[in-house]
């Protein structure tokens, strides 16, 4: 067992969107923001290649700086900075349900205490051998399930991802720790998942880039983590917008701040420090299909009991680590290594 995720700032938690997003916006009105929501901005405006700010509808709003947050599949980034649209192997698709249960049925069916929870990663057969993954984590009166398939390597997989989820909720390890919950919410992501690699300029005359539309996701396999660099991109921009503002100089050169303060925090240290992970995952599918099979053999050499003698270790594990290949085996952990 371990302390270390109890410790004052190493806490982990889920949180549901649609409640957080709400909350943080209460927040920031009450510091002073104004939000005008249910309308799309549809082009930046611009003089010269300077961003002025946005239309939406018959609307034109303009601003010093704009921040653009809009999302992976951003409609305005290659007018900001001229970003152009990732391919279909840096992107994938997510889809999520959330099952509402009694907490205490939670509680009870996953044996996590009231304020604990239990977060659980699935490959294999939960994307069909595919490139991505599956997922599960419990709220506090509701579990979240979903699945996460490269766009590249699904688009003609015989399962449709949609189908892959339903599955994964059939499945055994699942089925009962849902059983008579009610979905109350379906829901569809793109997520980014080229990493440092296939990030737009951050910066340039009066616009910044942050969260999603700057491709700010790093999915290492057995973590996929983009909510925390949106926030902390968000802070760093408002605080550079601010400070450029202040200085009378909301250039590309006068927003630089932004960037430099990224370099200096954990956001763009991480995506340097696994800039050539994202290229691992797509290079080795076994990682999807072989391993988790070679794995499930060898628990299943391990642990099945059916009256049979008992065979030696070597004997009996060999044949299964030689269906993969022991020279894929040290090859894929010798990359591996090298891109953690």
């Amino acid at each position: 067992s371990s302390d270390e995720m109890s410790v004052a700032g190493r806490e982990s938690y889920s949180v549901l969107r649609s409640r957080f997003d709400r909350w943080l916006a209460q927040k920031a009105e009450d510091a002073g923001a104004e939000y005008i929501y249910g309308i799309a901005v549809e082009e930046l405006l611009k003089q010269g290649d300077r961003v002025v700010g946005i239309k939406a509808g018959d609307d034109e709003i303009t601003a010093d700086v704009v921040v653009l947050c809009d999302g992976v599949n951003s409609l305005l980034s290659a007018s900001a900075v001229g970003f152009k649209r990732p391919g279909a192997n840096k992107l994938a698709v997510g889809l999520k349900q959330v099952i509402e249960l009694p907490a205490t049925t939670i509680e009870d069916r996953l044996l996590v205490g009231e304020d604990g929870g239990a977060a659980w990663l699935f490959a294999g057969d939960a994307t069909k051998g595919h490139v991505g993954g599956g997922f599960m984590y419990t709220n506090r009166d509701s579990i979240s399930l979903g699945i996460v398939a490269t766009i590249a390597d699904i688009t003609h997989a015989a399962t449709p991802i949609y189908q892959m989820l339903e599955d994964l909720k059939a499945h055994p390890a699942l089925a009962p720790l849902i059983k008579g919950g009610k979905v109350v919410e379906h829901s569809g992501h793109m997520v980014p998942e080229g990493g440092r690699e296939m990030m737009p300029s951050l910066v340039g005359d009066g616009v910044l880039l942050a969260g999603d539309s700057a491709m700010m996701c790093l999915n290492l396999g057995y973590m996929v983590r983009g909510m925390d660099y949106a926030v902390a991109a968000g802070m760093f921009a408002g605080r550079a917008a601010a400070a450029a503002i202040e200085q009378g100089d909301t250039s590309a050169t006068g927003l630089r701040p932004y960037v430099e303060a990224l370099e200096n925090s954990f956001v763009l240290k991480d995506f340097e420090q696994f800039k050539n992970f994202p290229h691992f995952m797509e290079s080795t599918p076994r990682m999807f299909n072989e391993y988790p099979a070679m794995i499930r053999d060898v628990m299943n050499t391990l642990f099945v009991v059916d009256g049979s003698p008992v065979v030696p270790l070597k004997k009996s594990l060999v044949p299964i680590v030689k269906k993969v290949g022991f020279k894929n085996l040290l090859k894929d952990a010798w990359k591996g290594s090298k891109a953690l």
